[in-house]
């Protein structure tokens, strides 16, 4: 699916999400929306925002929308994109405590988000209830961002600095 340069740029993010995203759920860092799950077990429910959500390690399956008519499983390479706010059940199903499912998710405004997918030529099917959110493979652009975003973490100035610029 990726050529050589994707994949390493995927396993850097990964290796700096396992570095920083030390301990199961949403980490507290300069940059948020770091997320790591190494129990498979542990069904995670909550409000997906608008948001781009890349998958750097592991395999989640989610449920989406109001009466969980949508569902979503997507892993490393993929990113998941919401325009709206949406009810979520999920949980992490390639994951473990030495191989975690690792994840970083930058909150956007719906416009940000339709902007993004309109871009990146992302096409949903618009009979399904909740057609505002979508998975699909990283491009090569994609990853540069998010590198240069886990990356920025070893330097907390860098990382203050780079937060409101990489939005977009």
């Amino acid at each position: 699916k990726f050529d050589g340069e994707a994949r390493e740029r995927l396993a850097a993010i990964a290796a700096l999400l396992f570095r920083h995203a030390r301990q199961d759920g949403e980490s507290a860092t300069v940059v948020p929306g770091l997320f790591r799950a190494s129990d498979t077990a542990i069904i995670q429910r909550g409000v997906l925002r608008p948001s781009i959500c890349v998958v750097a390690q592991g395999e989640k399956l989610a449920r989406a929308g109001t009466d969980t008519e949508l569902r979503l499983r997507y892993g490393p390479g993929n990113f998941l994109a919401s325009a709206i706010d949406m009810p979520v059940a999920g949980r992490a199903v390639r994951a473990s405590a030495s191989k975690p499912y690792l994840a970083a998710a930058f909150e956007l405004t719906p416009h940000e988000v339709l902007s993004i997918m309109i871009d990146l030529e992302v096409t949903v099917d618009g009979s399904a209830p909740a057609s505002t959110a979508a998975f699909v493979a990283c491009d090569g652009q994609l990853l540069d961002v998010v590198l240069r975003a886990v990356s920025s973490l070893s330097d907390e100035r860098e990382a203050r600095f780079l937060a409101p610029l990489l939005r977009r």
